[in-house]
């Protein structure tokens, strides 16, 4: 590891570690640090509750879009009868594609 401390547009970082203890950084020019920086967004981004395992018509890509945009998908498949999806998703995303799915009375 160098002495050197790391230099933001020609601007010394140094300092930054002691007062955030949390802080990265990041260069977009070389990449450096990017993959720390995913790695740490997986571990603190919210994940949906709900993993399902259903095969959605192909009349209703809008739950199969659904799941794209808001949930994690963690496989896809085209059968002759619809999508087949494995994704995680939120209650009401998966309640939507017929999975029941047990809701506290306080959510």
């Amino acid at each position: 590891r160098s002495s050197t401390p790391p230099t933001t547009a020609g601007r010394t970082t140094r300092g930054w570690p002691r007062r955030e203890p949390d802080a990265l950084i990041v260069s977009a020019h070389s990449g450096e640090g990017i993959e720390e920086l995913l790695a740490r967004l997986d571990e603190r981004l919210p994940r949906p509750e709900i993993e399902v395992d259903v095969v959605v018509p192909y009349d209703r890509g809008d739950l199969v879009a659904a799941a794209h945009a808001d949930g994690e998908v963690l496989s896809q498949e085209h059968l002759p009868e619809g999508t087949r999806l494995r994704a995680r998703v939120r209650p009401d995303l998966a309640a939507r594609m017929g999975v029941n799915v047990d809701v506290p009375d306080d959510a």
